[in-house]
């Protein structure tokens, strides 16, 4: 065998020359392969697009991935002339430039990350889920996971799921399809965070409710962004403003409540000329004279001046509960914030009065004498009728409206919040251990020993606890000698 196999080598075989072409035709079409995989992965992990309005190589329409292609053959001469020579050959002949393989390595390469994914989560055991739907028009839900590797948090998106129902059980059944498709235990899931739909967080058939069934540990946390923005859509439902809103975000009515409040005479200006020029059309006229009208009634004033200082301090706080390195116990310090401030918007109906009168002098509260309308009234079995009361001025607004907006905005933020501060009680002392007297921290432990009896010993959480509780305590003398030092 070593003979013959000398001999081949020396004298060669009949197909040698084949094989070399073919080698050669295996090692171009590998050479186009790495370039085409590496623009498909620097445009997906970018997010860009990839197609343009064609597929015709020279068009600037022929979007970002024959663009690409294009743009690196002027450096690149094997790339130049595989395009030259292949470029808009047409369908039935391989190129390698075409849609269908660019899609086909975005699969490929989504199969592999989401294996990937799966990998990690498995070897990190215990995770979270969150499901929400989309705002576009594509109608899908999305599913992502939340895990701790490598002793920090980690969020990853799974797939995008066809909505064919917004139903709790059609939800629960495409999670636990996907995690039992996946090999991944239910049991193992310590957590879950939807918005704040009734389908969703449910406390008797909600999907939580569901997945909590299957999971006692997976406790749920309502979404701290969308717990407010429910908050801030109903405060800014009841309020006349000029810039239009948006669907997709709320916080477009706090900047259009302040563009109102801060340029509400220069907005009046614009409305006057708009009714004295004659070149406006009849509609446009009546539709400026009326929004003028409203504007210079005090009620509109004083609510442009109310809402802005509302919706500028939800705006803020939404920004710094979406920060990613948020943690719960801020998270709940900063809601409990926002809850002080709306309440001691009780005692500033005066304030805001006098801001009402500077902006629009010499007017005052609409005379609700005129209206033929009555308010209800009630009548006891033996007391005759009651006696009907009209509230005038000031003090009408203040009962009707002012102050029930104020207790609406408490009732809302009061019951959101209290959601984040159950979970903080449990939680809460892992962020502030350094702080906790050994008593206490041994409540602490016991308490989340409780929830987790399958995962957590009580002995050997308080133990550890101990002992980072000690470390940051030497941290902190050392630190202290370092600055008298």
């Amino acid at each position: 065998m070593l003979t013959y196999s000398s001999r081949q080598r020396e004298s060669g075989q009949l197909d040698s020359v084949l094989l070399k072409q073919l080698h050669n035709e295996q090692l171009y079409w590998q050479n186009v392969l790495k370039r085409i995989v590496a623009v498909v992965k620097f445009l997906s992990s970018r997010g860009l697009p990839f197609r343009g309005n064609n597929e015709t190589i020279g068009s600037d329409q022929n979007g970002n991935y024959l663009g690409t292609l294009e743009l690196l053959s002027q450096f690149d001469p094997f790339l130049h002339e595989h395009m030259k020579k292949y470029g808009n050959s047409g369908k039935g002949n391989t190129s390698y430039l075409s849609a269908n393989i660019c899609e086909e390595f975005i699969c490929l390469m989504g199969n592999k990350v989401l294996s990937e994914i799966i990998s990690e989560l498995k070897k990190e055991k215990y995770y979270s889920i969150s499901v929400d739907s989309t705002p576009d028009l594509s109608h899908v839900d999305k599913f992502t996971v939340r895990y701790v590797k490598d002793l920090a948090p980690v969020e990853r998106f799974l797939q995008f799921v066809p909505i064919h129902g917004h139903g709790a059980e059609h939800l629960e059944t495409v999670v636990l399809n996907f995690l039992q498709e996946n090999e991944i235990s239910i049991s193992d899931c310590s957590g879950q965070s939807y918005d704040n739909a009734s389908n969703m967080a449910g406390q008797y058939s909600g999907l939580q409710k569901r997945i909590k069934d299957k999971s006692e540990s997976a406790l749920f946390i309502p979404c701290a962004g969308h717990s407010l923005n429910l908050v801030g859509n109903s405060a800014a439902g009841c309020k006349k403003i000029v810039k239009q809103l948006s669907g997709t975000r709320w916080s477009a009515r706090a900047d259009a409540v302040t563009c109102l409040h801060d340029s509400y005479d220069e907005i009046k200006k614009a409305l006057e000329f708009l009714i004295k020029d004659i070149s406006q059309s009849k509609e446009t006229q009546n539709d400026a004279q009326n929004l003028i009208t409203k504007m210079n009634t005090f009620e509109i004033v004083f609510l442009t001046i109310f809402w802005n200082d509302i919706l500028c301090h939800f705006n803020e706080t939404s920004k710094i509960l979406q920060k990613e390195n948020l943690n719960l116990d801020v998270a709940v310090r900063i809601l409990k914030s926002l809850l002080h401030f709306i309440k001691d918007l009780r005692s500033q109906f005066e304030n805001y009065q006098e801001k009402a009168k500077i902006l629009l002098p010499n007017t005052d509260y609409r005379d609700s004498s005129k209206r033929t309308k009555k308010r209800s009234r009630r009548m006891a079995f033996f007391d005759g009728e009651a006696e009907e009361l009209e509230f005038q001025g000031s003090y009408k607004f203040k009962i009707e409206t002012y102050l029930p907006v104020i207790d609406s905005l408490t009732s809302n933020l009061e019951k959101r919040t209290s959601a984040y501060e159950k979970i903080n009680d449990n939680f809460g002392f892992l962020v502030n251990i350094q702080t906790i007297a050994n008593v206490e921290l041994k409540d602490h432990c016991s308490n989340l020993a409780q929830i987790y009896k399958k995962d957590i010993n009580e002995n050997e959480l308080f133990l550890s606890a101990s002992n980072l509780n000690i470390t940051f305590q030497k941290m902190n003398i050392h630190l202290q000698n370092f600055t008298q030092h």
